[in-house]
């Protein structure tokens, strides 16, 4: 994959606003971490943003690693490292009856009807891993979604399995299983 590739259509540009908070996934118990929070400023429209290569090289990362960078890379607000490590036709899937269900195909779709939407849906969004299951291309994460609904100040605590599929290092598939019921009820849907 080329590092400096163009993603097409836009770029987001984020506010970050960072809160410590204790963890006990596997960064270790007691130990603090930042959590961002996902501020979308405004969109840019662009042809061609190219990303510099923040992330180290996925081909002397074990897919374990290259998992685990993705959600730090995330937490921390760094979209450009996530999407560094997806495929351009990476297939991204969120549970059908929620309210951003469907198949998205490539880094684009993916930012757009993914990133974008829990970064102006949600205040606090946390995507917290607290579990990791690897075996050869496949791994999967278990953890918890936290967040508060902009719309009705509803809180969001629902947990999680996302199993990613990799080849060479680069996601090829993300699937997300999630109770979408509860998704739904905090954002009034």
């Amino acid at each position: 994959m080329d590092p400096a590739r163009g993603v097409a259509g836009f770029a987001l540009v984020f506010g970050l606003r960072a809160s410590p908070r204790v963890t006990t996934n596997d960064t270790g118990p007691g130990r603090e971490a930042n959590v961002c929070e996902l501020l979308p400023i405004r969109i840019l429209m662009d042809d061609r943003i190219r990303y510099a290569d923040t992330m180290s090289s996925t081909a002397t990362q074990s897919n374990l690693e290259v998992v685990k960078g993705a959600y730090d890379a995330f937490a921390r607000g760094a979209i450009d490292e996530v999407i560094a490590v997806m495929a351009e036709d990476v297939e991204w899937i969120e549970p059908e009856g929620s309210v951003d269900g469907g198949t998205y195909r490539g880094p684009d779709a993916v930012v757009e009807n993914v990133f974008v939407r829990l970064g102006t849906d949600w205040e606090g969004f946390e995507a917290e891993p607290e579990r990791f299951v690897a075996d050869g291309d496949t791994v999967v994460a278990i953890g918890q979604y936290r967040g508060t609904a902009r719309e009705t100040g509803e809180r969001l605590s629902s947990p999680f399995a996302h199993v990613v599929d990799l080849e060479d290092g680069v996601m090829v598939r993300f699937e997300v299983f999630s109770d979408s019921a509860t998704w739904n009820r905090a954002l009034g849907a």
